[in-house]
């Protein structure tokens, strides 16, 4: 996941990337591994770059931006649901990174 986040980060030019976790799944094995359990991540890695022509807690800036990753079973809109109410949830405007235009 570590890797996810810091390609999005790269990606999208932003430092804020939040990261919606995921449901992991065990995997079923008869022996033990010397590491532990073992779980695997849904298939698909989603990645999404949200934008406000905002800014919300430094006034000189002129928008505003943050990552997001998650992880779904199926590759296709819709969202899955969970994610999809889990992302109305994120405080926004507390996490996102914001910039000025005269910056660019």
């Amino acid at each position: 996941m570590e890797r996810t986040i810091s390609d999005a980060k790269e990606l999208f030019n932003l430092q804020n990337i939040h990261l919606i976790e995921p449901i992991l799944t065990p995997i079923e094995y008869e022996g033990n591994y010397p590491f532990g359990n073992t779980e695997s991540l849904p298939e698909i890695t989603c990645l999404a770059e949200l934008k406000c022509h905002s800014a919300f807690k430094n006034e000189e800036m002129d928008y505003s931006g943050l990552g997001l990753v998650w992880f779904q079973g199926n590759y296709a809109f819709p969202i899955e649901k969970a994610i999809n109410d889990f992302i109305k949830t994120i405080p926004y405007r507390k996490i996102c990174e914001e910039f000025s235009y005269s910056d660019m």
